[in-house]
């Protein structure tokens, strides 16, 4: 643990460890419904990845992007609880998003049905934060 030293409080930590050959790595999307009557979904989305260690420092990944996987289990509980929606949700927890947003990308390419049934997509990203311009508004994207 000599490697890992503690900043001032609130500051990011900073790690020093020797780079190796880059690594293959799999990742998985996650996906899930509430069905509907119609054919047609709302898409919940949220990536579960995080950006993890760069140039040395930990970026934790409670905001990035845990708030936005926790909005989207929670969103589904609550919709769920309500009972039958017009609309069908369809849920999914995103990969590797923080190297080049592949899991989405996957999504797109092979949707677990067709795109057009998607009538709007809300992706929760990082809702843990306010935005210090505007702290009386909340941000999805």
């Amino acid at each position: 643990m000599d490697a890992l030293r503690a900043a001032a409080p609130g500051a990011p930590m900073r790690l020093d460890a020797r780079l190796g050959e880059p690594l293959r790595r799999t990742t998985l999307n996650v996906v899930g419904t509430l069905p509907g009557p119609a054919s047609d979904v709302v898409l919940l989305t949220a990536h579960y990845d995080h950006l993890g260690v760069r140039d040395g420092l930990i970026y934790p990944g409670a905001n990035d992007n845990a708030s936005g996987v926790a909005a989207v289990l929670e969103m589904t509980r609550l919709l769920k609880s309500e009972g039958l929606h017009r609309r069908g949700v369809l849920v999914a927890f995103f990969g590797c998003e923080e190297e080049g947003g592949h899991g989405s990308i996957a999504f797109r390419e092979s949707p677990p049905l067709p795109l057009a049934d998607i009538v709007a997509n809300i992706n929760f990203e990082m809702v843990g934060q306010r935005d210090p311009a505007h702290p009386e508004s909340l941000a999805l994207t």
